[in-house]
This record gives C-alpha cells, structure tokens and sequence, in this order.
C-alpha cells in the first residue's frame, strides 16, 4: 500500500490505526501457535438507502480466538472502514472532477487527434 500510495498521509493513517487494532489478535494468536488470521465481513445494512460509509454494517469472526485473547472490536474496526470508504469516495470524486475538466476535455481531443468544424461538430 505505501509503495503504490507513497505520499497518501491519509490513507497510511487509516492502514497504521487498522494495525493497531489487530496486532494484538495476531500477537496472542501465534504465541498460542494459531496462525488464522482474524476475519471480517462488510455489508450494506439492512433498509439503507445510499451507498456511503454509514451505510455500511461489519461483522467479525472470532471464531477461532480463545476466550482471554483479545479482540477486535467491531465498533473501532467499522470506525476504520468507514474512514477508509470516505478516503475512495473522495479519490473517486477528484477523479471524477479532473475527467470533467476543460484541461482533461483538451488532453484527450489532442491526444485521439480530434478536428472540429466551426460550428463544434467533429470534422474527421
């Protein structure tokens, strides 16, 4: 993640404050010799209209933990992931702006080699 997103501050917080959350579950796990790692299912929740981030539901398996290992709890984890949707939303948004941009339009008219008639229609 850092090597593809070098300079994205945002989004090493959110993956530094993931780590935290976890690291404790892996820790216990392997000093017991368990190397499944905890898991997580996100959904949409039930009756929600929209997609954005407080649409979204999480539920973890703890399945294989042991009743004094810690755990992660739902609430911080569904903090991080709704954190990490606003940081797509966002990306997908400046996107989405840039693409509509009259600086994108022209790239893109140089770069297919589009002419057009006085009157805006494509000449070629």
């Amino acid at each position: 993640m850092r090597a593809e997103f070098p300079k994205d501050e945002t989004l090493h917080a959110i993956a530094d404050r993931l780590l935290t959350l976890a690291m404790p579950v892996f820790v216990a796990r392997r000093l017991k010799g368990n190397s499944a790692a905890p898991s997580a299912t996100i959904s949409q929740g039930s009756g929600c209209r929209g997609v954005h981030e407080y649409t979204m539901d999480v539920e973890i398996d703890d399945a294989d933990d042991e009743e004094d290992d810690p755990r992660i709890e739902e609430e911080d984890f569904l903090n991080i992931m709704r954190d990490f949707a606003r940081w797509i939303f966002e990306g997908i948004e400046d996107e989405y702006e840039y693409q509509m941009s009259d600086e994108a339009v022209d790239e893109a008219i140089i770069a297919n080699g589009y002419t057009f008639d006085e009157d805006g229609e494509r000449a070629d």
